[in-house]
């Protein structure tokens, strides 16, 4: 009877068992390199498996860091999570297109603070159950889907001094505009504007013959 890995491998020798063993040594430092990082890297109160982590129900009140770099699902539900998700979080989010979060079941406050996050949200799939956020503040927005909020239910107060500057460059915009429009009308009616000054110089010059000649005639 001939060797199984022999016989798969359609030669007649034996296996080297030091080969064989160097092999098997090999694929179990390949998994290992796989599995670890997962492991390793598991943030607190979280448990994780393969491209999973999971970190619900664990009072947690902002997004776990040292999140493992090979995560496909991360679920963050039913935790103390109510302020915006930081800009950078949001950013890292999407460079992973392929990742998958669940954030239902944290108290958002709905306030100016989570207008990035509503805006990451609108454009984004990765939240697979972005329909179930819901406000907990303020009381008159209370039970409301994220998804269906208007920035301006968020009453984010006013930049004054960016309202002026944008009125100071409409206002400069807006009479440039009629600065180029008036040389243009200007120079559509150039030859309209020479005959008239024209006239002008004629009407001033017989003004002023007509003032010499009563001139003239008075010292005479």
């Amino acid at each position: 009877m001939r060797p199984l890995w022999g016989s798969a491998c359609g030669c007649d020798r034996a296996v080297d068992p030091g080969r064989l063993r160097k092999s098997a040594t090999m694929r179990l430092l390949l998994l290992l390199s796989l599995l670890l990082p997962s492991y390793l890297c598991c943030p607190d109160k979280c448990l994780c498996s393969s491209q999973t982590v999971k970190c619900q129900n664990q009072e947690l009140d902002s997004i776990p860091s040292s999140i493992p770099v090979n995560t496909k699902f991360l679920f963050i539900t039913g935790n103390d999570i109510s302020q915006d998700l930081p800009t950078a979080t949001l950013g890292e989010f999407s460079l992973v297109p392929g990742l998958h979060i669940q954030l239902a079941g944290n108290p958002w406050r709905c306030t100016c603070f989570i207008e990035d996050l509503l805006v990451w949200l609108k454009n984004s799939t990765q939240v697979a159950d972005a329909q179930d956020l819901t406000c907990t503040y303020p009381e008159a927005l209370r039970g409301r889907p994220l998804l269906q909020l208007d920035q301006s239910q968020l009453k984010c107060p006013v930049d004054v001094d960016s309202v002026l500057e944008t009125s100071y460059v409409f206002l400069g915009l807006v009479l440039a505009l009629i600065g180029v429009i008036f040389l243009l009308v200007l120079y559509l009616n150039r030859k309209g504007i020479k005959r008239w000054m024209y006239n002008i110089r004629d009407a001033c010059r017989d003004h002023m013959e007509g003032s010499d000649d009563l001139l003239a005639r008075q010292s005479g």
